[in-house]
C-alpha cells in the first residue's frame, strides 16, 4: 500500500523527503486549524523543519514502525495519514490522520481510515488499533466512534500543544 486511490481525484501517496515542499505549503495553508490539535504543527516552522520531519518519519518506516502517507489532489497535498507506535509485540498501532479545511466533509477521512484500519488488521496482522486526540477534538472523535472504536480513557495533560499541557482521549478497536 505505498500508493492508492482513495476517492476519484485523491491518491495515497507514500510521504517521502523530496515532497518538502508541497508538504510544508500544505503544513502553512492549514496551521490554524491543525496547530491546536498536532503537536508538530506548531514546531515545523521552515522548510528545513518540514523535510526533517519527513526525515524522521522515513527512518520510522525503514525500522518497520510507521507508515507516513500524504493525500495528493493533482499536485498539491491535501493531507496527512499515517500509522505510527507500531508494536509487532502486542500487536498494535495508532493512526492519525489530518487533511486541508478545504476537503473536510468529502469522506476522504473516512475512506483513509478504512484503509489504514484493514492494511493493520488484514497485511499487518495487528489486534489492536488506536486514535489518540484532543479530548475536545469532536472531529476526530467523530472518525473513531464512527469506525467503532470505544474510548479507553483520557490521559490527563499527557501532550504538550503550543506550549499547553493538554487531555488525550484513547480510542481503541480490537480486531
Amino acid at each position: 500500500m505505498l500508493k492508492m486511490e482513495v476517492v476519484p481525484g485523491i491518491e495515497l501517496k507514500l510521504l517521502e523527503k523530496h515532497h518538502g515542499e508541497p508538504f510544508f505549503e500544505f503544513i502553512e495553508k492549514g496551521r490554524a486549524d491543525f496547530e491546536n490539535w498536532i503537536p508538530f504543527v506548531s514546531e515545523t516552522t521552515s522548510l528545513e523543519k518540514a523535510v526533517a520531519r519527513i526525515e524522521v518519519y522515513l527512518k520510522l518506516f525503514v525500522q518497520g514502525r510507521g507508515y507516513f502517507w500524504c493525500l495528493w489532489h493533482r499536485d498539491r497535498i491535501i493531507g496527512l495519514v499515517l500509522i505510527k507506535d507500531i508494536d509487532r509485540n502486542a500487536l498494535s498501532a495508532e493512526i492519525g490522520y489530518m487533511i486541508d479545511p478545504d476537503f473536510t466533509g468529502k469522506g476522504i477521512i473516512s475512506r483513509s481510515c478504512r484503509m489504514m484500519i484493514g492494511f493493520l488488521f488484514d497485511e499487518l496482522q495487528m489486534n489492536r488499533i488506536v486514535i489518540c486526540c484532543d479530548e475536545e477534538n469532536e472531529r476526530s472523535s467523530g472518525i473513531a466512534k464512527r469506525f467503532g472504536f470505544e474510548c479507553e480513557g483520557v490521559l490527563k495533560q499527557s501532550i504538550r500543544i503550543n506550549g499547553t499541557l493538554r487531555n488525550t482521549m484513547v480510542w481503541g478497536l480490537m480486531k
